[in-house]
């Protein structure tokens, strides 16, 4: 690959096309950051759902309901009627690696039973504009990202498989690698990143390689 890890983290940090889109989402749920009104409810994890390609309403069964009828019928009572507030709140209160990943697997709980599927990505996604300081953003491509992202880095990182119950094992070895390496980089690299740039890298490591393959 040829891009070197002083680009990547130049890229990281310009303010791109999809600056101002995220900046939206972010605005969203920093101005409603609970579940108790219907119409915060669904902005957040309609829009979220939907710019993230992780929406709620692809789900095992989509035979039963149109999506309209999904969204009023189950999604809202289901999380309306969730802890989701106390484990924000918690979270805004405790910020630390194991209270990060078992409010991530609540989630995906929470959203399995609404789904029927296992939407570990939408969770990270839904709880990285709620907390972006906190949580990683998890899907096929950044995680596929961080094998050559070792490799610019001349590193390798083995995380041990998790059998704790409150853990989701896929995202709980994404996020600790994730962390592993961000940390690594802000001490070689003498720089600072965010959750977002960090991404930022992940997600240009996943381009470059599909422009390679179309030259």
């Amino acid at each position: 690959m040829n891009i070197t890890m002083m680009q990547l983290i130049k890229e990281s940090k310009k303010e791109n096309v999809w600056y101002l889109g995220n900046k939206v989402l972010y605005d969203l749920c920093s101005t409603y950051p609970d579940h108790k009104k219907d119409q915060e409810i669904i902005a957040k994890i309609h829009l979220i759902g939907r710019t993230y390609a992780a929406a709620i309403e692809r789900r095992k069964d989509n035979k039963k309901k149109i999506n309209d009828d999904f969204f009023i019928d189950v999604v809202l009572p289901k999380i309306k009627n969730s802890d989701i507030d106390k484990w924000f709140m918690y979270c805004r209160k405790n910020n630390d690696d194991s209270t990060i990943l078992t409010i991530h697997k609540n989630l995906v709980d929470l959203f399995n039973e609404i789904s029927d599927l296992d939407k570990r990505s939408l969770a990270s996604k839904y709880l990285h504009f709620h907390f972006p300081d906190l949580f990683y953003m998890y899907d096929s491509r950044a995680a596929s990202s961080l094998g050559t992202l070792q490799t610019i880095l001349n590193m390798r990182i083995r995380v041990k498989n998790t059998t704790d119950p409150l853990y989701d094992p896929v995202y709980y070895k994404f996020f600790t690698k994730c962390k592993k390496l961000h940390t690594f980089i802000e001490e070689h690299y003498q720089t600072t990143l965010t959750c977002r740039e960090f991404d930022n890298i992940l997600i240009e490591i996943a381009n470059e390689k599909l422009r390679n393959k179309t030259k």
